[in-house]
């Protein structure tokens, strides 16, 4: 033992054990105000996976209820998630169908253009040899927005262009040489941004915590998510855990706030995990081990459903501890 460190006495001990005690008491007991700053980043393709966020929890926290503390939480966010351009613009949302429309309508044009261009006799020829050119050209122009699937009225005109001369103009344009170039960028979103502030409330005791709260309000699509969680002591080294909860999926800005699609007016996404586990585990100090399972469903708006299902044991061993330190070792699977 080092001669220039006090000596560890009974008595240091029991100081050490009064002081932990008053703490542990001032922690159940008391009430605070606390804040913070959290600073979270996704690598992705930006405007669609990658995400930054900035949150600002302020909490306070009290006692009001005995052994339970109650916590309320107020938490302004604000997330990033970039601009989609190229590739990721013609994948985003309703975009592949506004990209399929405006190149339809964009060789259509072309092949107008181009038999306007030719001489009387070039046309008769080129309609003799060209089911449906001759039919497309006493079209006129067509405009993009009369097509837009999205909507009832861009259906039937869809239609009725598919039908128009017995489905010859289609099948024309299909084999026309004139289709611009699919690899050319097409445009980009706006910056795909959210702001807005969440607030939750807890209650929480020895063995349970209850907490119901919002996802960012100031959004399209706003929920509530919460969440309870139930931990009895069924022995000395034997525990239960329960929880059943519905958690806002923060992945990305589409998953956690949800979108509006510009093209079809549908906001969509902001995914929720509904769901719970169940976990048994035992703890005598030397060893232990936990066995476990649980299953969630993930909901959206305009987004398909999924479900998943998930378990997973662990065994470990102490070989040594003391008061201040301790060595473990052991295995999970999930």
């Amino acid at each position: 033992q080092r001669p220039d460190l006090p000596v560890d006495t009974a008595e240091t001990r029991m100081l050490r054990q009064v002081d932990t005690m008053m703490e542990s008491l001032q922690e159940k007991t008391g009430s605070w105000l606390q804040g913070g700053m959290d600073v979270r980043g996704r690598d992705g393709e930006s405007g669609t996976s990658k995400l930054t966020e900035l949150r600002t929890p302020l909490t306070w926290s009290s006692s009001p209820f005995g052994d339970s503390r109650f916590d309320f939480t107020v938490t302004p966010v604000s997330l990033n998630a970039g601009t989609a351009s190229g590739d990721a613009w013609r994948r985003y949302g309703a975009n592949p169908l506004a990209n399929a429309v405006s190149n339809m309508v964009s060789t259509a044009t072309s092949d107008q253009a181009a038999i306007a261009s030719m001489t009387e006799a070039e046309r008769t020829a080129y309609f003799a040899s060209n089911p449906g050119a001759e039919a497309l050209s006493g079209l006129g122009t067509l405009n993009a927005a009369d097509f837009n699937p999205t909507t009832s009225s861009g259906m039937e005109n869809l239609a009725k262009l598919g039908s128009y001369d017995s489905g010859q103009v289609a099948s024309y344009l299909a084999s026309s040489s004139r289709k611009p170039n699919v690899d050319q960028t097409s445009g980009s979103t706006d910056s795909q941004k959210a702001n807005g502030v969440e607030l939750a409330l807890a209650l929480s005791g020895d063995d349970y915590r209850v907490d119901i709260g919002s996802t960012p309000l100031g959004q399209d699509l706003n929920t509530v998510v919460g969440g309870v969680k139930w931990s009895p002591k069924l022995s000395n080294y034997l525990s239960l855990i329960l929880t059943g909860e519905r958690r806002s999926l923060t992945d990305s800005l589409l998953s956690y706030v949800g979108l509006k699609d510009a093209y079809s007016g549908k906001t969509w996404g902001q995914v929720t995990k509904n769901g719970g586990t169940l976990q048994l585990s035992y703890d005598d100090g030397d060893a232990g081990f936990y066995v476990g399972g649980g299953g969630y469903s993930y909901l959206g708006q305009n987004v398909a459903s999924n479900t998943s299902i998930n378990a997973n044991a662990g065994v470990y061993l102490r070989p040594y501890h003391d008061e201040y330190r301790q060595l473990q070792t052991g295995l999970s699977m999930s």
